[in-house]
């Protein structure tokens, strides 16, 4: 019994293995998902940039209740005075409450004026347009110059045709002709099936075309087809590996530089063969290796061919001999060095980063710019309501003068939730004792 058991066991270990080893001498389901969550690593950074984003219309709310209130202090001057035509007495309390508001309103001007200024540097930093230049930026690594996802054959796929010539030719020996033209076409490289059968399905994880020649998605000998359903479907692909935006450009950097390193490192291509037996034969991985500069998975047939892109599982030829194999690659390749430089959308990603830099500078600056204005509406408001409790306190014959022309400051009213001091009026308490000395 023990014998049996022993030889059921040896059959099934048996079976695992040559499954295992089918799967292996070609280019498989799943081969490519490391590579393709490096790329949505890339992509999430281009689509959600590290940008610090501020309220930049706060600033000019701050100071359009500044001018409220300066306005306010005026128009209740120029009601007292309207109030006291004609009358003596009243005409000598003005005097006294005109010293006073004077000096209360040489301070809001003064207040006011440095809060126009303080606006005047933020207008002319222009954030908000350097904002769109850096997201525009980032745009071009995705599609290109120009380029936008409702028009890829005419901006991103612009030009790409043949898959072997696109993303990498025999041999390797030097990048693919529209390898790193874009994070599009590099996306596509890697995952979309061939239309003619010899393709891959779901090598990124994911369906991406059919194997049918008949169909209206993937990649033919005349290019990309149904980009615009590939490119859903790559992004739909790319939500499990971008769970979270990059928060800074160091980090941005950091995930370039771990993109660098894999390619350095370089993809993975197995080397297979037959094993030799005459009557049926097996096909076995002899080794494997890796490629500098490549994107993904290759196959090679150990009498000396040589790794392809072409978008190829391949393995044994379909309907060909079991000696017959033939070499393939679900790929991309940037060439051996200096890809910093050679990479388009490499180059444009350091461009882009040099620009999120230079915004996230200044909308520090118009931070620390918008505090300031914040403080000189504090002080404002402090300085315009000790001239009125003073008014009400020491000239109470005004005193319904003064209530009715607060009545009318509507814009302070409506705004006076926007003070930044919590303690409504602490520099009441020792100015209202002095009054009384």
């Amino acid at each position: 019994m023990a014998r049996y058991m022993n030889a059921i066991s040896l059959i099934i270990l048996s079976f695992v293995g040559v499954v295992s080893g089918q799967e292996e001498v070609a280019v498989g389901k799943y081969d490519n998902i490391e590579p393709f969550s490096l790329l949505c690593r890339i992509y999430n950074v281009a689509k959600n940039p590290p940008i610090n984003y501020i309220d930049l219309d706060e600033p000019f709310k701050i100071v359009e209740e500044i001018d409220a209130l300066n306005r306010s202090l005026s128009e209740e001057e120029g009601l007292h005075e309207k109030e006291d035509a004609g009358n003596y007495s009243a005409t000598q309390v003005k005097q006294t409450v005109t010293r006073e508001t004077a000096l209360a309103q040489l301070s809001l001007n003064q207040i006011t004026r440095r809060a126009h200024k303080i606006l005047e540097d933020i207008k002319k930093m222009n954030v908000s347009k350097e904002i769109e230049n850096a997201k525009a930026e980032f745009n071009k690594v995705i599609f290109g110059e120009n380029g936008n996802a409702s028009d890829l054959e005419h901006t991103a796929l612009n030009g790409v045709k043949g898959r072997t010539e696109a993303c990498g030719r025999t041999g390797l020996s030097t990048k693919g002709n529209d390898a790193g033209k874009n994070l599009v076409v590099d996306f596509f490289c890697l995952c979309a099936r061939r239309t003619d059968g010899e393709g891959v399905n779901k090598v990124c994880g994911f369906y991406l075309g059919s194997n049918s020649e008949q169909s209206q998605y993937g990649w033919d000998h005349n290019g990309p087809w149904g980009s615009s359903t590939m490119w859903a479907s790559i992004k739909g692909g790319c939500e499990k590996h971008m769970q979270e935006h990059p928060k800074s450009t160091a980090e941005a950097r950091h995930i370039l530089d771990q993109f660098l390193k894999h390619l350095k490192t370089g993809g993975v291509y197995r080397q297979i063969k037959s094993d030799g037996v005459t009557r049926k034969p097996n096909v076995i991985v002899e080794g494997s290796n890796r490629m500098e500069g490549m994107l993904g998975t290759g196959i090679t047939v150990s009498d000396g061919s040589e790794v392809t892109c072409s978008g190829e599982e391949g393995g044994k030829e379909r309907g060909g001999s079991r000696d017959n194999l033939k070499p393939g690659g679900v790929c991309v390749y940037y060439g051996t060095s200096d890809w910093k430089s050679k990479v388009s959308w490499l180059k444009q990603f350091q461009t882009a980063l040099t620009s999120v830099d230079f915004v996230n500078k200044q909308t520090a600056y118009t931070q620390r710019a918008i505090k300031k204005i914040q403080m000189l509406l504090q002080r404002a408001e402090e300085i315009f309501e000790t001239t009125r409790v003073i008014k009400e306190i020491k000239y109470p014959v005004l005193h319904t003068a003064f209530q009715n022309a607060s009545g009318n400051l509507t814009a302070h009213n409506a705004t006076g939730t926007r003070s930044y001091n919590n303690n409504s009026h602490p520099y009441l308490i020792p100015l209202l004792v002095l009054l009384f000395l």
